[in-house]
C-alpha cells in the first residue's frame, strides 16, 4: 500500500513537473 501510494504521488509530481517544464519551454520555443 505505501509503495503504491510513493509510486502514485511521484507520478504526480513528475506529471506536473514536466507540464510545468513544458509550459515554460514552449514560449522560447515560440522566441527562438
Amino acid at each position: 500500500m505505501t509503495s503504491r501510494r510513493m509510486m502514485l504521488l511521484c507520478h504526480n509530481v513528475h506529471s506536473r513537473v514536466a507540464a510545468a517544464t513544458q509550459a515554460m519551454a514552449e514560449p522560447w520555443m515560440i522566441d527562438w
